[in-house]
């Protein structure tokens, strides 16, 4: 876009819409000897400038700096492992990974489980395993995933949660609970 016409009272606003809408990088071309062009009083608007006359080289940079720019989204997108959308009749229900309890297969589902209710999910484990990607939420046994925030204690090859014991893989057992402070009843730290 020329800087020349971005701030037009017409342009302006089909361009503020544009960018919300379409979440896409603003490049605004700037004469070099009219700094004046550049807006103060829109800032985030231009995801760069370039000032003509331009090189191949500025123009690369330009758009290198354009597209590493942060999207408005982002804080959204990264916080959204916080957070599974399970659909439930035609309507996704949002489930806080924080009230998952535990995840179980069941043949070619998985149930996920929360203090309130279960979900039976068309899915099998190890493929929701790969796409829940978060580090709460860790493989405990073949039939098993576990929210480690949601673990009211182990004994042995078993982690409680919800008042169900949950079989430990030996080959997880010890790395999981290095995970955890351990302290004895004589205060002594294992």
């Amino acid at each position: 876009m020329d800087c020349a016409f971005a701030w037009d009272a017409v342009v302006l606003p089909q361009l503020q819409a544009c960018k919300a809408k379409l979440n896409i990088p603003l490049l605004f071309l700037c004469p070099e000897d009219r700094p004046d062009l550049i807006p103060h009083e829109h800032p985030g608007l231009a995801s760069a400038f370039i000032f003509t006359p331009f090189t191949a080289a500025s123009l690369r940079l330009s758009m290198e700096l354009a597209a590493a720019a942060p999207s408005p989204y982002s804080w959204y997108t990264q916080h959204q492992e916080d957070n599974l959308y399970i659909k439930r009749n035609r309507r996704y229900q949002r489930l806080p990974v924080t009230e998952i309890l535990y995840i179980q297969a069941s043949g070619a589902y998985a149930v996920v489980v929360t203090k309130e209710q279960e979900f039976t999910l068309a899915i099998n484990l190890n493929t929701l395993e790969k796409a829940l990607n978060n580090p709460r939420l860790v493989r405990v046994h073949r039939s098993y995933i576990i929210n480690l925030e949601n673990i009211e204690g182990f004994e042995g090859n078993t982690f409680f949660s919800g008042g169900k014991m949950i079989p430990i893989s030996s080959s997880y057992r010890k790395q999981l609970v290095q995970a955890f402070p351990l302290i004895d009843q004589k205060g002594l730290v294992l």
